[in-house]
Parts: structure tokens; sequence; C-alpha cells
């Protein structure tokens, strides 16, 4: 179970319990506090792999390493909802007392920092104010500021510009992808961009699984220059084919794409594209 996945999928899964039968469900944290269903026992590892940013190397880490303390409680809290159940975990005492933190990082100091000094900018506040919170990694504080300077979304004094004013409205994923997005529009090829940015907001599986997912992406890939060809061959030849969402769904199904990835894809473009919207 994913949190990518639609409720209405998830939904129409659930509901199709046979008697008689054993379900198991392979679940990430999603299924910790965002979805019931009915389970008689749960196995827990006590790890966890969320994605972590680093400012050492500008990026996502995602590292398996002990889940918190009321994670795991949370997990527990799975069986009991429906029926009676029993709760199988795959750690010590000493080491969910010891080696698990109590509570999770807040997200703040989990993620990149640029667009919450934007937003605290934007309410006036300066970077001299913002940079005395001690609760922030100071590598990951000099990183945030050095990039927002160079985007040129902060003056000499620390304060908000129209640049950057223009940036944090910018519904991107980060302020480089809302950089990556203004030039494309000045330049003309903002769709492009849009779609390639819908395609990296998130890990989803494009192709259905099986053979036919296997023989879409060979077909697809063929011919292909780089990945941005690729994607936007993608889209294209699924656009194309919504006229309805009953003939959509039909044809993604026939041609081995996973109809559920490009409809994300979809909002996510269009929701990229609003700003620059001209009625």
């Amino acid at each position: 179970l994913l949190a990518r996945a639609r409720w209405e999928g998830e939904q129409a899964e659930l509901g199709k319990i046979v008697k008689h039968t054993r379900y198991v469900y392979l679940a990430t944290t999603y299924a910790e506090t965002s979805v019931t269903f009915p389970v008689r026992f749960v196995v827990d590892s006590g790890l966890v792999s969320d994605p972590i940013w680093d400012p050492q190397i500008t990026g996502w880490n995602v590292a398996t390493r002990w889940h918190t303390q009321a994670g795991c409680l949370q997990r527990r809290g799975r069986v009991g909802r429906h029926m009676e159940g029993e709760v199988f975990r795959l750690y010590t005492r000493t080491t969910f007392s010891q080696s698990m933190p109590i509570h999770p990082v807040p997200a703040l100091q989990r993620e990149p920092l640029d667009r919450f000094i934007l937003a605290a900018l934007r309410a006036g506040l300066n970077l001299s104010t913002i940079s005395g919170i001690s609760d922030f990694d100071g590598r990951e504080m000099s990183r945030a500021k050095w990039n927002l300077a160079q985007r040129g979304a902060v003056d000499l004094d620390g304060y908000i510009t129209e640049q950057g004013r223009l940036l944090q409205a910018l519904p991107a994923q980060s302020i480089d992808a809302a950089k990556f997005l203004q030039v494309s529009e000045i330049l003309g090829c903002d769709i492009e961009v849009a779609t390639f940015l819908g395609f990296c907001a998130g890990n989803m599986q494009l192709f259905l699984e099986g053979i036919e997912g296997e023989r879409a992406y060979l077909a697809y890939r063929r011919g292909c220059r780089d990945d941005l060809d690729f994607y936007l061959r993608l889209f294209h030849s699924w656009e194309i084919h919504q006229s309805s969402k009953k003939e959509g769904l039909k044809w993604s199904k026939a041609a081995g794409l996973n109809h559920a990835a490009f409809v994300k894809i979809a909002e996510t473009r269009e929701r990229l594209l609003r700003p620059f919207m001209r009625n």
C-alpha cells in the first residue's frame, strides 16, 4: 500500500475479500495512520526508509534506519479495530527503548529550508532574524541562503525581492524547479517543462506489471534521444487518447500504461501551469 495510490483504488482492492483466503499486505508507512483495513496480524520490522534532505550532498538521502517509538505504536494499532489480532515485533525491548527515538524529527529539519525561508521573508522577517533560530541545521541554513541569493530571491540586506516573491508563489517542489519553470515560460517551452516536472514529482510506476508493461516500455523507449524525449512521447501518446475517462482507462490498459500514474502527472502539470495561464 503506497501513499501515491488513490483512495478509490485502495477501497476497491481491500473490498475484494474472498472467504477462506489469506491476504498479505506489504505496506509503506502510509498504512500506519492514513488507511484502515481488516487485518488479524501485523509483522513490524521496526525499520523505516523515509527520505531525509542532506545539505552536504544537496539531495535526498533514503537510508534504512530504526523507526520511532511513536511510529511503532501506530503500527501496533492497525490490529484490534475490526477484529482481534496479534503483533509480531522483529526487534527487542532493548532496541525499542534505547535505539529508537521517541518522536520523529520535525519536518522542517528533514526538508530543504529554501521555501520556508522565502515564506518567512515574505511575512516581513529578514535573513539575520531567521538565521538565529537554533533548531535548524547550520549547514542547511547556509546552503539555503546561498541558493536564494544565487537565484536573485533576496537582496544584499537579506530581504525578499520581487523575484523571490514570484519563485515562492510558483507551486513547484523546490526553488530550483520553480526557477526552471520560470525560465521555461520565458523561452516558450513551459508546457514541456511542466510535463517533465510532473514525471519527477514522485516515484510512480508508469507501466503495468508483466509482459505487457515490458513490451510497452521497449516500444516507447525505442528511438528516444534522452529521458525528456521519452517522457514527452509517453505523455503525448496517453493524452491524445483521453476523450473520456472510460475510453482513456481502456486505452491505457491496452497500451500497457498505468492510467492512475498519468492522471497524477496531468494534475501536477496543470497545477504548475496555472500561474502562467492568461484569461
